[in-house]
């Protein structure tokens, strides 16, 4: 998997420190172009791929389960206080 970044205003500065996180936990490589307008991309580290095998069930799961949370969270804000 891999994403390209165009142009230094494109990609917010948390999605940048998120990017550099995972860059640093070796999930991520970056990298950068030397061109006009700047460019940047990121691909997926083999410790990367195996994490998002491990990740894909629940990411599944939740995908699968998107009305049951909504409804859960819609009970929970009716019945909870803000101020609880």
């Amino acid at each position: 998997m891999k994403i390209v970044v165009f142009g230094t205003g494109f990609v917010g500065g948390a999605l940048v420190r998120e990017f550099a996180g995972l860059e640093r936990d070796g999930i991520l490589t970056r990298t950068s172009y030397d061109v006009v307008p700047p460019q940047v991309s990121y691909q997926l580290t083999a410790l990367g791929v195996s994490l998002l095998r491990a990740a894909t069930p629940l990411i599944d799961w939740s995908a699968g389960h998107v009305p049951e949370i909504a409804a859960a969270r819609a009970d929970y804000d009716r019945n909870v206080s803000p101020l609880s």
